[in-house]
Order: structure tokens, then C-alpha cells, then sequence
């Protein structure tokens, strides 16, 4: 997932090209290129570092004179302009204007041409400059191929490397833009937001500790910036360094507490530090901001069932299903289940109407099932017995290899007499590997209870030999000795 916190000054940093310039505006064409000190600055007149800069030869700079001021007005037509020029590699310009005080009648006389041709024999500016174009027309493949050419052309470009670098990162391309950026560091691109570019890369490629290193630096280079203490909380949250990014989750709630996601990170920091109440406070803080969604509601829930608040989680998880009953519709059969498992009956009955009531028809045959399975223990656990066995009933007759249902039946059976279809459901269970040394064991205890001690025995050593346990074998030997008894 892209850091959203990028894009903020992802398309300035593209459009810088003074070497200068940190920042540039949405409309280039009338903050800058109508400046002729921007474009002074822009073609080398104001001392480019010829190390990470290349230089314009005299021609060539009248050629970008004329260039900017078709780049005031049309920037496309500045594009196709260049394209033309770069492919052929010369191009016809006006030769400059009269110097203030300059003898036009003596320019006259010397029969200057009306145009002069101008060979590029420096082209990586004028690639540059193309890319930057493209970029602010939304041409961003034909941008990047611009970029390359003009590191081509220039192998150590300072402005060419950091733009592609952060080109490649608006466009999700982290592992490629390291490559970049990094050049970009090596040739002495020491500002903040370079160094914050790369913490977006390490983090958005989980090299979470050289993470928080450059958003250390990037905090350093450009302090108060939220978007570099942001990257460097998560980082170290993703380092399991709980305290320290719940810290700096802390500051950032401090001036802005409106934003939810703060509150969020923050609520994941307290989950890794074993303080599920205090995350339950900023889960309700992102829920009073509106900004909360059906899967958070289901972790609050979570936490408020993990403390024993049962009704608060019941509450919780139907403001959950409520918000999107679609969506969270697993979700919610699997909130029920795990309130019944807390015994917390009454809650999960309740949640169990709301899913009927809201997605009823949606209910996929497994989840119907489930639900099902899940009421007729509650029926059992409420004392209403009959209830229950007309729903398991329903449920044997859906899947008759439903060896939990059976075992669940036949109990049933077995406590209101019926002893011959509790005998059959047991010896159904019987046959079913995974539940037949269970359905064994209660058999017996069925058949001892009438009395029927010899076969009850070779169902208790049928078990035994399939799950060798002690307290099988106790039960046994209390049954072998009841036998005994009753033959003495």
C-alpha cells in the first residue's frame, strides 16, 4: 500500500528544476518561466556545480531563452518543441536581443542572419526539462524515459536522479526508486524530503530499521514535519518498539487530534504493549471522530468480550454488522460463536436474531449451518431441550456425517428415554474416524446407566486402544468392578 503522507509534495518536487528550487507551484508556466531569473538560474548563469549539474554552452542557452517563453504560454507545444529538437539534435533560434546601449545600425551593417543554428552538445538539461514537462502534463511514462535519457546523457545528475526517484515512488515503484534516491544522497542531495522519499522506500519495502534512520534525518534536515514523524512512529512500531512509537503517536495526537489514524497506530502500539483498554479508548476516540469501520468495531468487540463486558461487546459487534452487513458477515458468525463460547448465551442469541434480521437471505449454506449448529447449543444451554433437537435434527438431515451433531442428538435422546435412537446415533457417530472413540465413551456411559455392563466394557477397550488416556482407563476399571460386583 502506497504512504498516502507521499503525495503531498511528490508533484513539486517533480516540477523543481532550478538548482535551487525545493518547492514548485501548480501553475509553472506563470511562477517561473515568465522569471527571467528562474531561467537564468534554470540554464547556469547564476553558477551550476558542474560536478552534478551539466553546463549549457552559449547557443544553447539562447536556445532555452526562447524555449522558456514557449513554455510560458504552451507547455505541450514546449514538448513536441523539444522532441523535435532532441531527436535531431540541433534546432534553429533568433539570435539575442540588442544589449542596452548596443548600436543597432552597426548590427544592421554586419548582416547578423535573421537565424542561427544552434547544435546540442550538452542535451541532458534539455532532457530534464522535457521530463519535467511530461511530468506536470501527466505523461509519467514518457517522463521517466526523459529522466533516463538525460542520465544518460549526464551519468551524475543530481536534479535527474532524485526526480526519477521521486517519480517512481508516486507511482508505488519503491525498490527501483531506492536505486535513485540513493544516487541522488551519494552526489550530495542532502535535503529533508530526499531523505524522507527514502524512508517511504525502506518502510513501504519493510527495511524498517534503515527507516526510521532517514526519517530520523529527514526530521533533522526538516523539523516540525509531521509527514517524516509519522513514517519514523510507524517504522518503529513496526519493530515491535512499542513505547517509543506510542510516543510519537502521542505527539502527533497532540497537535492534530482530529486525525483517526493517529489514534489507530497508537491503538496498535497499546495491543503490542498488552494494554487492550487503553486501545479500546482510541478505538471509541476513532469511533467518535466517524472515522471507525465495521473491521475495528469487530476488534473493540473483541476487546470489551477478552475483559468479560459482554454487553458492551454484544453492542459492538452489531454496530459492527450494522455498518456492513455484507462485508461483515463471517465476521459477525464468528462473533457469535466465540460469545457462546464465552458463555456469554443471552449476547450471542441476540447477535444470532440481529444476522437473521439484516442478512438473512445472504447467508450462504455453510454459515447457515454454522448458525444452526451454534442455536442448538444455545437451546441446550438455555434448558430448552425439545428445541434444540428439532434444529439438530434439521441439521443431520442437511449433513449426515455431522459427527458433532450426532453426539449432541443422542445425548438428547438418551436424557428423555429414548434409548433405541440414542443407540443408533451413537453407533452412526461410531463409524465416523475423527469422532469414534468419543462416540464410544458415551455409548458406554449410556449402556451403564442400563445396567448393560458387558457391552459397555468392549466399547471402553474399543476406545482405549484408539486414545490410550487415564481417564479411560479409569472409567474402565470403575465399570469392571461394578460388573464384578454384580455378578458376586
Amino acid at each position: 500500500m502506497r504512504p498516502k503522507f507521499i503525495y503531498s509534495f511528490v508533484i513539486a518536487a517533480l516540477l523543481t528544476t532550478a538548482a535551487n528550487h525545493a518547492t514548485a507551484a501548480s501553475n509553472p508556466q506563470e511562477q517561473f518561466w515568465k522569471d527571467p531569473q528562474f531561467v537564468a538560474e534554470f540554464i547556469g548563469s547564476y553558477g551550476v556545480n558542474s560536478n552534478v549539474e551539466p553546463s549549457m554552452g552559449p547557443d544553447e542557452q539562447l536556445f532555452y531563452r526562447e524555449l522558456a517563453s514557449i513554455i510560458a504560454t504552451n507547455q505541450l507545444a514546449a514538448i513536441e518543441c523539444l522532441k523535435v529538437t532532441l531527436k535531431d539534435g540541433k534546432t534553429l533560434v533568433h539570435p539575442p536581443a540588442p544589449l542596452e546601449g548596443e548600436d543597432v545600425g552597426r548590427r544592421k551593417k554586419s548582416k547578423q542572419p535573421d537565424e542561427l543554428e544552434v547544435t546540442l552538445q550538452n542535451p541532458a538539461s534539455f532532457w530534464f526539462t522535457l521530463a519535467n514537462l511530461e511530468v506536470s502534463e501527466g505523461q509519467t511514462d514518457a517522463a521517466m524515459e526523459s529522466y533516463r535519457q538525460a542520465i544518460e546523457a549526464f551519468p551524475d545528475f543530481l536534479r535527474a536522479h532524485k526526480n526519477m526517484g521521486v517519480l517512481l515512488v508516486q507511482n508505488g515503484k519503491f525498490e527501483e526508486a531506492l536505486g535513485s534516491l540513493l544516487k541522488a544522497l551519494e552526489l550530495g542531495g542532502n535535503d529533508g524530503n530526499l531523505y524522507g522519499l527514502l524512508g517511504a522506500c525502506y518502510l513501504s519495502t519493510r527495511q524498517n530499521r534503515s527507516a526510521e534512520l532517514a526519517y530520523n534525518q529527514a526530521m533533522v534536515l526538516t523539523p516540525g514535519k509531521k509527514d517524516w514523524q509519522l513514517g519514523a512512529a510507524r517504522a518503529l512500531l513496526y519493530q515491535g518498539r512499542y513505547h517509543e512509537a506510542g510516543a510519537l503517536f502521542g505527539e502527533l495526537i497532540q497537535k492534530e487530534p482530529g486525525v483517526a489514524q493517529y489514534w489507530l497506530f497508537q491503538a496498535n502500539c497499546f495491543i503490542g504493549l498488552n494494554e487492550p483498554m487503553k486501545a479500546a479508548y482510541n478505538y471509541e476516540m476513532v469511533r467518535e471522530l466517524g472515522a471507525i469501520d465495521a473491521g475495528m468495531l469487530s476488534a473493540l468487540g473483541d476487546i470489551y468480550l477478552s475483559r468479560d463486558l459482554k454487553d458492551l461487546a454484544l453492542d459492538t459487534y452489531i454496530a459492527a454488522f450494522e455498518k456492513d452487513p455484507d462485508g461483515n458477515l463471517v465476521r459477525a458468525v464468528k462473533s457469535a460463536e466465540v460469545l457462546a463460547a464465552r458463555r456469554a448465551t443471552e449476547q450471542s442469541g441476540k447477535l444470532i436474531r440481529a444476522i437473521h434480521e439484516h442478512a438473512g437471505a445472504a447467508l450462504d449454506t455453510e454459515q447457515q449451518v454454522r448458525l444452526l449448529r451454534l442455536e442448538s447449543k444455545l437451546a441446550l444451554a438455555n434448558g430448552e431441550d425439545a428445541e434444540a433437537a428439532k434444529i439438530m435434527e434439521n441439521l443431520i438431515n442437511r449433513d449426515p456425517m455431522d459427527g458433532e451433531i450426532m453426539l449432541l442428538l443422542a445425548g438428547y435422546y438418551g436424557r428423555t428415554d429414548k434409548v433405541a435412537e440414542a443407540e443408533a446415533m451413537y453407533e452412526r457417530a461410531e463409524r465416523l474416524t475423527d469422532f469414534e472413540a468419543d462416540a464410544q465413551i458415551k455409548h458406554a456411559q449410556l449402556l451403564v446407566k442400563q445396567k448393560r455392563y458387558e457391552r459397555a466394557v468392549k466399547l471402553l477397550r474399543s476406545a482405549l486402544a484408539i486414545e490410550p488416556k487415564e481417564n479411560i482407563q479409569r472409567y474402565l476399571e470403575g465399570v469392571l468392578k461394578v460388573q464384578a460386583a454384580t455378578r458376586s
